[in-house]
């Protein structure tokens, strides 16, 4: 980014493609000296949007930038692009892949300046904020919430998205935050079962998790840290040991995390014969929840740059 005491620039955009000066920007931040050719730009571009209130904002200042530009109003470097390996756009790196990895997350840290949280929609980009280490409210970190910690969901899509809302009952009645995972375990029915590491939030929707309990980021402990060397107990159980499929265990199972007095409740899928949960005693939980699909990760994926590996 130019400084303030470099005269030549009077605005600096973020790319909302690839990096080059003539590249279109992305509006939703930028850098503006008061000058007479800015007031100008953004008073074409608001005369421009009320003549025709139903035009995306965004590309009705491209246009407006655009005619400056190649009028000599706006030149480079009168006008300059942003470096996005220093100002980042998660609609333009693969935020997934990093989402599910500590060294990625320190790297990309180190490398940027700012990553600008678009084509992410609602809370979701407060969840990949706080996941990526960029939540600097200590009070999230220092007020020892209560926990419920999910560990190696897997299977299909539909599978998962019940072990999820399974999770998300325990947390509700244990009075915990449901820990989002890192990541899960998705197989491919369609691809001869083979598998991959995915963030959740591509596969449930959000929000339908956040209306039911409160949540914190699977990287919450490690983010912890920062802020407080207090530690959390734990309580650790299996799933598939718990449950035989009948209303007694299930019955059982709550009762027992009801119980436990410790500040994090982990509860391991691992191994978890999936049945178990497709019993009718377990379904009616789960159907409680509300747990959805991701609603809006088919139209981030045509728009960022990452393949969904749902199926």
């Amino acid at each position: 980014m130019r400084q303030l005491n470099d005269a030549s620039w009077q605005i600096q955009f973020q790319t909302d493609k690839e990096y080059a000066q003539w590249s279109k920007v992305n509006i939703g931040w930028y850098w503006a000296r008061p000058t007479p050719a800015i007031r100008e730009f953004f008073v074409r571009s608001q005369r421009w949007w009320n003549i025709n209130k139903h035009e995306w904002d965004q590309s009705i200042m491209n246009d407006v930038r655009h005619n400056m530009v190649y009028s000599n109003i706006l030149e480079y470097p009168k006008t300059i692009m942003l470096d996005p390996i220093d100002y980042k756009s998660t609609m333009l790196f693969n935020w997934p892949d990093i989402y599910m990895s500590e060294s990625k997350i320190d790297a990309m840290n180190a490398e940027g300046v700012t990553v600008h949280y678009t084509m992410v929609y609602n809370d979701t980009k407060t969840l990949l904020a706080k996941q990526f280490g960029q939540w600097f409210d200590g009070s999230h970190y220092t007020s020892n919430p209560w926990i419920l910690e999910p560990i190696n969901i897997g299977g299909t899509k539909r599978e998962i998205l019940d072990q999820i809302a399974f999770a998300v009952h325990v947390a509700k009645i244990t009075n915990r935050s449901f820990m989002w995972p890192n990541s899960v375990r998705l197989q491919c029915e369609r691809n001869h079962g083979a598998a991959n590491y995915t963030p959740p939030i591509l596969i449930a929707e959000f929000q339908s998790v956040a209306d039911a309990v409160p949540w914190v980021e699977g990287m919450y402990f490690r983010n912890r840290r920062r802020f407080t060397e207090t530690e959390l107990r734990s309580t650790y159980g299996p799933i598939n040991e718990a449950l035989d499929g009948s209303d007694q265990s299930l019955r059982s199972f709550f009762d027992t995390c009801r119980s436990v007095d410790t500040e994090v409740l982990t509860i391991d899928f691992d191994g978890l014969e999936l049945w178990k949960l497709a019993e009718r005693s377990a379904q009616d939980v789960i159907q409680q929840m509300g747990i959805v699909e991701c609603i809006m990760c088919a139209h981030m994926e045509r728009f960022s740059n990452f393949e969904s590996p749902v199926c």
